[in-house]
């Protein structure tokens, strides 16, 4: 699934690579590459994503050590990607204390991601079905323990509630029409009031 990174909106474009800071990894947490995550109410550490909470960003890579270096767990398959390529780990109950395992977060608000959408779309009133067609808010499915797909069930249109989702939306993704392009919009630098 994941949230694909697919670039950078408004001035300079992409701008090349992808930005991040390194956060350590919450105690017994389960963290993917291309999942929603906040820290503010794990003492500062990364932890999963709630729907209509400020977040953090989303993560790009996973490191290990002080080093951060990069880190992917599982076999890797030349040339393809597949289930045995696994980006994902689950930290130890001590992880904020020895420190092991990093995330690499995208916390800006211009980075645009394609998001895998739960159900369908065009379901809840005023979601965008046809390529060209924005607008609205969502939040990422945490009532399902998907961090790394938005919930159809929570687009919204109405004003009060689009200021509280986790991301506005761009449109239908051109590439995969059964998916939405997002960016962040309700982030943990700037939540909203």
């Amino acid at each position: 699934m994941s949230l694909d990174y697919k670039g950078k909106q408004g001035k300079g474009g992409d701008g090349g690579g992808l930005p991040g800071e390194w956060v350590v990894i919450g105690n017994s947490k389960t963290i993917a590459v291309g999942e929603a995550v906040l820290s503010y109410s794990n003492s500062g550490s990364v932890t999963n994503g709630g729907a209509g909470l400020p977040l953090l960003g989303v993560v790009n890579a996973l490191g290990k050590g002080s080093g951060k270096l990069p880190s992917v767990q599982g076999g890797h398959t030349a040339g393809s990607v597949n289930a045995s390529d696994t980006t994902s780990i689950t930290t130890a109950a001590d992880n904020t204390t020895t420190l092991l395992w990093w995330a690499l977060v995208d916390t800006s608000r211009d980075s645009v991601y394609s998001a895998q959408v739960s159900g369908t779309l065009g379901t809840t009133a005023g979601s965008p079905t046809v390529v060209g067609f924005r607008g609205g808010a969502i939040d990422i499915d945490s009532a399902n323990t998907n961090y790394d797909r938005v919930l159809e069930t929570t687009h919204t249109v109405t004003v009060g509630d689009m200021d509280d989702a986790n991301f506005s939306v761009i449109g239908v993704d051109p590439q995969a029409t059964g998916r939405l392009l997002v960016h962040l919009s309700n982030t943990e630098d700037n939540p909203s009031a």
